[in-house]
Order: structure tokens, then sequence, then C-alpha cells
């Protein structure tokens, strides 16, 4: 009986401190991008409106490899993602 709140209890403080870890990683990365580029992300002429402004800093964010994939030259910024399962 005591067992099962108590795993509950923990399970939300792991999810608690990941968010915050997720929060605190896309707020680093926007203030690295803005250092190197003194704008703020999706701020700019040259980044159509449709892209989101989490796609300019995908490097910063330890996601180089999926910014590498996105054709910015197409409509849809298609991302050229390998053949893989879905799991």
């Amino acid at each position: 009986g005591m067992l099962v709140p108590g795993v509950a209890k923990v399970r939300e403080a792991a999810r608690r401190t990941q968010c915050t870890n997720q929060l605190k990683q896309t707020i680093l990365a926007m203030h690295n991008f803005e250092s190197r580029n003194r704008r703020l992300p999706g701020m700019s002429a040259a980044t159509p409106a449709r892209i989101s402004m989490f796609v300019d800093i995908f490097p910063d964010m330890e996601s180089q490899s999926l910014y590498s994939r996105i054709n910015f030259a197409t409509e849809a910024n298609i991302i050229a993602l390998p053949d893989a399962p879905v799991t």
C-alpha cells in the first residue's frame, strides 16, 4: 500500500526535474544564439515565418544533425529522416 504513493511521488519529482532541465537548456541555447547572432531566434527577415524559432537553436541544443537535414530551399522545409522503424 505505502509503496505505490511513494513511487508516484518519485516519478513526479523526476518529471518535474526533467522539465526544468529542458527549459534551462532551451533558455541557455537562446542566449547562446543571441550572443552569437545579436538577435533572438526566429527574429530575422531571412528566417521564413513558417520556420519555428526552435529550428534556429537546434545547433545550440545538440541537434546539429537534425538542423543539417532540414532543406531550407523547399516550401515545406522537409526534414530528410533516415528510414527507421517507428517505435
